[in-house]
């Protein structure tokens, strides 16, 4: 067995030493313009004795354990650079993505200058390369941060690899500043199924526009995971939906515009069907509110409680009702819909009674006294435990007083 193993092995010295190495390119798409952004290079390597295809993950591994790395990863970059220029000539605004690897950090200066002389012997402006990271292969951070400095001083884009998987450490983020995130295919596969993936995706998204990046989904293999993608506020894609890795050639640049054309139309509907779909639920919502108002105007204190309990009978959709005061104090009890389901896990999630002071909650403090209602974003609600959103109207009552009627209405998976 042990011998069937060596049989197998890579013979990493005979490759570095013929050079009998690669790129294949993926297109890196916009969708939004309809493009193609940028190509990331993958080495492509073959045994020189056999002619036999060795698989990356060998080809890396076994460097690694003849401690060649870093010639490997050298050669990989000429050959990245080398096979980019027939693209560049036709594209000068593509961007190339290529790897680096990190165990140089510590001492990465003459590294780095060698890889902007090699850009300068293929005509590459060092600004249209994204050199790609993988930060959770470093420890020293102080290091990294200088790494990732003097590869700006030399011009290059930056960009984390594989954020969102493994051991990333998102503090650094906000510290490195790259230019481009590219999020893990572990996060977006099955995205469209796993809610906390789409969560996870989204804040990727907020946290890059914080510090002027961008984000790229690698591994995007459906419909699906592009669109919820997209409707999460991405924009840059990567994967075989559109196009697997090719090598140098203009079947490279066109092969995935097709599925580029059917993503910008796709999600371009889903937008259309999302801000209907809302207009249709906010109607709804105005529609309960207005009748719910007619039950409880002209009611007492004690008796808005009554009140609220008939009508919520009519309504499966909300899940409380309550009133509150001018002040925000809370002047009936939160009435639960019969037909709810309240989460019992815990202390956490508890009805507020009568008397509380929500004067702090956003659906007190921006309810609009002249338009008369809001609704809230969709949240934890702490007298369910379900996602919920609130629609708080604001009314003048018989008296003269003013109220706020609040329903918490079942918010389902999706609705932002």
């Amino acid at each position: 067995m042990a011998g069937e193993v060596e049989e197998t092995r890579p013979d990493i010295e005979a490759i570095l030493r013929a050079g009998s190495l690669s790129c294949a390119y993926q297109p890196v798409v916009s969708i939004g313009e309809g493009r193609v952004l940028g190509l990331e290079a993958l080495a492509r390597a073959s045994d020189p004795s056999s002619g036999r295809p060795v698989p990356p993950a060998e080809l890396f591994a076994a460097a690694a354990g003849a401690g060649r790395s870093l010639e490997l990863d050298w050669l990989c970059r000429r050959r990245a650079m080398e096979g980019f220029g027939s693209f560049a000539a036709r594209d000068p605004a593509l961007l190339l993505f290529v790897n680096q690897d990190v165990s140089i950090v510590d001492d990465s200066a003459g590294e780095i200058a060698r890889t902007a002389a090699l850009a300068e012997e293929f005509r590459l402006r060092p600004d249209r390369i994204a050199i790609e990271i993988l930060e959770s292969e470093v420890e020293n951070s102080a290091a990294l941060c200088r790494f990732v400095l003097s590869l700006r001083d030399h011009g290059f884009l930056v960009a984390l690899d594989d954020m969102g998987a493994g051991y990333s450490n998102l503090e650094r983020i906000p510290a490195i500043k790259p230019d481009i995130i590219k999020l893990d295919r572990s996060l977006i596969r099955g995205i469209e199924q796993e809610y906390h993936k789409q969560e996870l995706y989204g804040l990727f998204v907020k946290l890059a526009s914080k510090i002027e990046a961008v984000v790229i989904a690698e591994g995007v293999e459906t419909g699906e995971e592009a669109l919820v993608c997209l409707d999460r506020g991405g924009d840059l894609l990567q994967g075989f939906l559109f196009a697997r890795p090719l090598p140098p050639g203009g079947e490279c640049l066109g092969a995935c515009l097709e599925s580029v054309a059917w993503a910008k139309a796709a999600v371009k509907e889903r937008r259309r069907d999302f801000v209907s779909s809302r207009r249709r639920l906010s109607a709804r919502y105005c529609e309960i509110a207005d009748d719910m108002l007619l039950r409880i105007s002209g009611c007492c204190a004690e008796e808005l409680d009554t009140a609220l309990e008939v009508g919520l009978r009519l309504y499966p959709e909300v899940e409380c009702a309550y009133v509150l005061d001018a002040a925000g104090i809370q002047t009936s009890s939160t009435v639960l819909n019969p037909r709810c389901e309240p989460r019992q896990r815990s202390a956490l999630f508890a009805p507020a009674v009568r008397g509380s002071d929500l004067s702090a909650k956003e659906y007190f403090v921006c309810v609009d006294r002249f338009q008369g209602r809001y609704f809230t974003e969709p949240y934890i609600s702490r007298a369910s435990g379900s996602r919920c959103v609130t629609v708080s109207t604001a009314v003048v009552d018989a008296a003269g007083e003013e109220m706020i009627l609040c329903l918490d209405l079942a918010s389902p998976v999706g609705h932002t």
